[in-house]
């Protein structure tokens, strides 16, 4: 007999890779600069925190029950598999031997394009591990430090903040703040601390609702507002109020409990995440599609990729 599972998770997964897919193709980027950024450079952000609080929820188990290296070893695995199948795109960018076993340690260490979410992973779930004994505020206090810290970098570098011109360029650069200390450990935490201390039956619904409001509007309105403004350079990922937002989408998400054994669901979210990249490459070199369509095609596509992978992934266990 099958474990139950609760799909309303499953479920959000859907949503938030789809949303990378939208990010990632320029959503209504043919259409409306304004709302393109206030989708792609807003509300779609929450996407890969919700992925981190989701994946820290699931670790707490690997740590309770003892199995963290396997949990390592299984994701440092998946992340060498898809590092390997998208080598296509990032080694031939380099000429000569040199560059390429240079900045190939480089990309190996930072993750090519999409797949610097799994070092951040990894990262986050060290951190973690060597944290959990201390109490939860302690944790906390030190998630949200992070975060802010990173928080700052982003905004710093945008807007030119500091004198030293080097030093706004190098804070521009994503690694700097997109990293597994500034951004993945503090969600990460986030999910861990849920499960690990029982808050989601500690939450009420209501506070949930009224959260993930309060988060909506005010990440609408950074987004809104980093817009219009002239001397911003490039988009955002570290927003102020995806601390705010993330967790509620989650708690509201979690709350809504849905039995299952069906794990397809999960299996095509994780999928459409590493594939949609390559489809959206075929798109991109086979179409003149502007960034709606090219959004709808690419996530179709995704959707049929992963069809296969899902299936494959029964005798080839470590693709998924």
């Amino acid at each position: 007999m099958e474990k139950t599972r609760n799909i309303s998770i499953d479920i959000l997964k859907i949503f938030m890779a789809t949303m990378v897919v939208g990010l990632h193709a320029g959503f209504l980027g043919d259409i409306s600069r304004l709302f393109e950024y206030i989708f792609v450079n807003g509300i779609f952000r929450v996407a890969v925190p919700i992925f981190f609080i989701i994946n820290g929820f699931y670790f707490f188990h690997a740590d309770r029950d003892k199995n963290k290296l396997e949990w390592f070893k299984k994701t440092i695995r998946l992340y060498l598999v898809w590092m390997t199948f998208y080598s296509y795109a990032w080694i031939t960018k380099f000429k000569s031997p040199e560059e390429i076993i240079i900045n190939s340690i480089a990309t190996l260490a930072i993750g090519y394009h999409h797949l610097w979410y799994m070092v951040g992973m990894v990262g986050a779930a060290a951190i973690t591990t060597k944290l959990n004994n201390l109490r939860l505020q302690t944790n906390l206090i030190v998630a949200i430090l992070l975060f802010s810290l990173g928080v700052t970098i982003q905004y710093c570098g945008n807007y030119n903040l500091l004198k030293s011109a080097e030093t706004n360029n190098l804070f521009n650069l994503h690694w700097t703040h997109r990293n597994f200390l500034f951004f993945a450990f503090p969600f990460f935490y986030i999910g861990y601390a849920i499960n690990k201390y029982n808050l989601l039956n500690k939450i009420e619904l209501q506070y949930i609702n009224i959260s993930v409001l309060i988060g909506v509007v005010i990440l609408i309105i950074e987004s809104y507002i980093n817009f219009f403004q002239e001397n911003r350079i490039g988009g955002f990922d570290n927003y102020a109020s995806l601390i705010i937002i993330c967790p509620s989408i989650f708690l509201f998400f979690i709350k809504k409990n849905i039995p299952s054994s069906n794990k397809n669901i999960s299996l095509y979210s994780s999928s459409i995440y590493f594939i949609h990249v390559f489809a959206l490459d075929i798109l991109r070199k086979a179409t003149n599609f502007e960034n709606t369509i090219l959004t709808f095609s690419g996530l179709i596509l995704s959707i049929f990729l992963s069809y296969i992978l899902v299936n494959a992934n029964k005798r080839i266990k470590f693709i998924l």
